[in-house]
């Protein structure tokens, strides 16, 4: 029998609270052409209810990310010449180039840029596509940035990007989960995958950098 005024923790409520959510896809490979950025995927306001697990799968280099039922795609690698669309939400085209210039890379806010000449001493690479920004974390980056085209003569220039990128001049980028709860949240979060606490005025921000698929409870 309970005794009064005594909570009984097997019949914890499980409690609601509201947060944001950015989902960044990992990027596409690059090579003539540039990899296409990450698909970005941005929430917010998320219902999570707190002691149930949540799927969680943070995509490694041209691999999906998900958190729950919200997804974003990974960027596809170039062919030939022509540089890799971004992935979904987003998913802007790679631009078309030359034997001797290949285009950039789709960004996940906007197209790769042409590649061009007609020449091996007048070759030039497409800049990759423009990323999105976000301040989730409190400082605005740009996430599935798309990578930068080859050229005989130079290269195109690697769209800005932290995580999602797609591949060119640096290596493709691997993709990101990022919840930012309440600070009235006084939880601590258990997940098979790593993450990293942060403040953010009023926000403590979670940010899951392990790749793999696994689960997380608040």
């Amino acid at each position: 029998m309970p005794i009064p005024g005594v909570i009984d923790s097997s019949k914890t409520a499980h409690l609601n609270f509201s947060a944001s959510l950015l989902v960044v896809g990992g990027g596409g490979a690059g090579g003539d052409g540039g990899g296409g950025g990450g698909g970005v995927n941005y929430v917010s306001t998320l219902t999570i209810t707190q002691l149930q697990p949540i799927s969680i799968v943070v995509g490694a280099s041209g691999s999906n990310s998900s958190f729950g039922a919200y997804t974003a795609t990974s960027g596809f690698r170039y062919s030939s010449t022509t540089g890799g669309s971004a992935g979904t939400p987003g998913g802007y085209a790679g631009g078309t180039g030359t034997s001797f210039g290949g285009g950039g890379g789709g960004g996940a806010g906007g197209v790769g840029g042409f590649g061009t000449g007609v020449a091996i001493n007048n070759g030039y690479g497409g800049n990759g596509g423009i990323g999105v920004t976000s301040n989730i974390t409190g400082s605005t980056q740009y996430y599935g940035g798309g990578g930068a085209g080859g050229g005989t003569q130079s290269q195109g220039t690697d769209a800005t990007s932290v995580y999602g990128g797609g591949g060119g001049n640096r290596s493709t980028q691997q993709g990101v989960v990022i919840v930012s709860t309440p600070n009235t949240y006084l939880g601590t979060p258990t997940s098979t995958l790593s993450y990293t606490k942060s403040t953010n005025g009023n926000y403590y921000v979670f940010t899951f950098t392990g790749t793999g698929t696994g689960t997380v409870t608040f």
